[in-house]
């Protein structure tokens, strides 16, 4: 795995937060835009584990990564990365490099 997601859960029972860790492989390429048919670089994310507490399974069942999997890169410098859904022009991530 060549890339690790950290996210903050709270619990339906108690309302307790936990962390849950997500690892995978990302992969940068070229494909053609659903929407302009033009070639675009994308992010393809293919989860990997995901772990939380004393558990560890496959991640291909996490939904909050689902919209993550395949993102048109829009914008990228050393601190802050722009991406698109594949999908939707409405899905917009913003990502800045944490300290």
């Amino acid at each position: 795995s060549d890339v690790e997601y950290t996210e903050q859960v709270i619990g339906k029972v108690g309302g307790k937060s936990f962390e849950v860790k997500i690892t995978g492989d990302w992969d940068l390429r070229t494909e053609i835009s659903l929407f302009t048919g033009k070639p675009s670089n994308v992010m393809s994310v293919t989860p990997d584990k995901v772990a939380y507490g004393p558990r560890s399974d496959k991640a291909d069942h996490w939904k909050s990564l689902g919209p993550m999997n395949l993102l048109v890169l829009a914008y990228l410098d050393d601190d802050l990365r722009v991406m698109r859904g594949n999908t939707s022009t409405d899905t917009l991530f913003i990502l800045r490099r944490s300290e």
